[in-house]
């Protein structure tokens, strides 16, 4: 029996048991804040950061000693509105009318803070260390879904001018709903005058301008303050709308009817906790907030500590050599680059995932790691080619257009497969399988992994995504499981992602810096502060 048939069917075992790994892909949007111990007290100031309850006037300010928010519940009509939101750097309050707070649609019928199929029900306050928490309880009732239980969540951050805020909905009804059109933040949020109000990108004010797509930055030229807005939500999924109808914002995820909007099916008896929104507020040039902004993100939004390190990258083709690998490692070295990457046609087939065919990889990882190198591959996770492994056995996982045909990655004759099915369990036992055999200290993964806008997303059946509209949101989610996992198995192993196919290409985002360990190049003990 051959090497390749001894290894495809020992993968065939391996899939079918790892399939009931917990991996399946609800757990990877966990929101990174701290358990609970909930105590229904008011909360006076505790140093720098605080969450305070006036029972007589149903006010809830939420502060540090830079930025305060204050949600006002009307326990006659059950809305809640923020009433203020204080740069206390410049004393200046940046609500001026009352808006919806949020706002979602559940099978199609809204719920915001204005509407009257909300009740509000309780709050809880809760404290970790210096992070202080307020969730607002609501119960939402209609005819199209039942009741269910909607949660708002906010914190607070000791010395950070920031409030984070999120969404959890709870199905408590016999039947699955389906969640879509969320904005997390609907606030009639702006300061100063329209007329002295620009948009721009944060690229602008970091050191690397081609981080682009992070937030958008809304700048007072004659005040010289204002705020940054993070929207936690991945890719193409990601919805803003900043004075469209001033003084309105809007932020959080595509409405329905959009391209690329996603569907979110909940469930009986389960939890959903939607993607972040945060609020940053600054004086003076942006810029000089930058070192303080992403000590923020470093400390409470990404799981893994962003990565500083130089790689080259060598292509290999069908005429590369074990001895021309080995002249360009000591380049590297003498380059002082820290990690030798191997990218291009380097497996026998993408869909296979095996070297028999080019067996002195493995002695070019030897050979690096003496010399005190890292060694890494780039993988083209999401593709395979004809005649491989994964397309005989589990086609029923490739990504199906409208007309239901296979997918064909534009010049290349491989086929995109979809992570919103067991592809992505299968692509993590993979590439885990390969940091084992290899010693690998570092992977890129690469090649497209979102069809483009005439495919939209996937309309194949029987994948983990109940249908089309589900299927942009289940991909990203397989995504950040296969991220996950291989994080989970190999501590210090390294996970990359070409940004050039994290759709749309070239963008970056909080989503992304959560899981995978990008190299923003950003260096914050050499940034300014104010």
């Amino acid at each position: 029996m051959s090497l390749t048939r001894q290894k495809n069917e020992q993968k065939i075992a391996i899939f079918l048991c790892i399939i009931s790994i917990a991996l399946f892909f609800g757990a990877c949007y966990e929101k990174k804040q701290p358990q609970k111990p909930i105590i229904k007290i008011q909360v006076q100031p505790i140093e720098n950061v605080y969450i305070h309850y006036s029972e007589d006037e149903n006010m809830f300010r939420i502060g540090n000693g830079s930025i305060e928010r204050t949600i006002f519940v009307d326990k006659k009509s059950n809305h809640a509105f923020t009433t203020s939101f204080v740069n206390k750097i410049t004393k200046h309050n940046y609500i001026n009318s009352l808006s919806e707070e949020f706002s979602l649609d559940i099978n199609q019928t809204q719920v915001s803070g204005i509407t009257e199929n909300l009740r509000y029900v309780n709050y809880e306050i809760y404290s970790v260390g210096a992070i202080k928490g307020l969730e607002l309880d609501f119960k939402a009732n209609s005819k199209s879904f039942g009741e269910i239980n909607i949660r708002l969540l906010y914190e607070i951050y000791s010395n950070n001018p920031v409030i984070r805020k999120w969404v959890e909905i709870e199905n408590t009804t016999a039947s699955a709903i389906t969640i879509s059109s969320l904005l997390v933040e609907r606030l009639n949020l702006m300061p100063g005058i329209i007329d002295d109000i620009s948009v721009h990108d944060l690229a602008e004010y970091l050191p690397n301008r081609g981080l682009v797509g992070i937030s958008p930055v809304i700048l007072n030229n004659n005040l010289m303050e204002g705020f940054i807005i993070g929207n936690e939500t991945p890719g193409v999924m990601k919805y803003y709308d900043l004075y469209s109808k001033p003084p309105q914002i809007a932020v959080g995820m595509r409405k329905l009817g959009d391209l690329y909007a996603p569907s979110i099916q909940i469930e009986p008896g389960e939890t959903w906790t939607c993607p972040a929104v945060f609020i940053f507020f600054f004086a003076g040039d942006p810029s000089k907030s930058i070192k303080t902004l992403i000590d923020f993100v470093s400390d409470y939004i990404t799981m893994n500590q962003w990565q500083s390190y130089n790689v080259w990258f060598e292509e290999i083709s069908d005429q590369t050599t074990e001895d021309l690998l080995k002249d360009k490692i000591n380049q590297a070295k003498n380059s002082s680059f820290d990690i030798f990457c191997l990218k291009g046609n380097w497996a026998d087939r993408r869909g296979d995932w095996t070297f028999e065919n080019k067996p002195y990889i493995k002695n070019i990882s030897e050979y690096a790691h003496n010399l005190g190198m890292k060694f890494g591959l780039c993988v083209d996770f999401a593709m395979a080619e004809p005649d491989s492994f994964v397309l005989n056995q589990y086609s029923d996982l490739l990504l199906k257009p409208k007309d239901k045909t296979d997918y064909t990655i534009p010049d290349t004759n491989s086929k995109l497969m979809c992570l919103g099915s067991k592809y992505a369990v299968y692509m993590a036992y993979e590439i885990s399988a390969l940091v084992d055999e290899l010693n690998l200290d570092y992977v890129k993964l690469t090649g497209m992994m979102i069809p483009p806008p005439e495919v939209g997303a996937c309309f194949a059946d029987n994948h983990i995504h109940i249908n089309y509209a589900s299927s942009i949101w289940t991909i990203y989610d397989g995504f950040f499981a296969l991220i996950s996992y291989l994080h989970s198995q190999h501590k210090d192993l390294v996970v990359d992602v070409s940004t050039e196919y994290y759709y749309p290409p070239g963008g970056l985002d909080y989503a992304l810096l959560k899981y995978a360990d990008i190299n923003t190049g950003l260096k914050t003990e050499n940034l300014e502060e104010e």
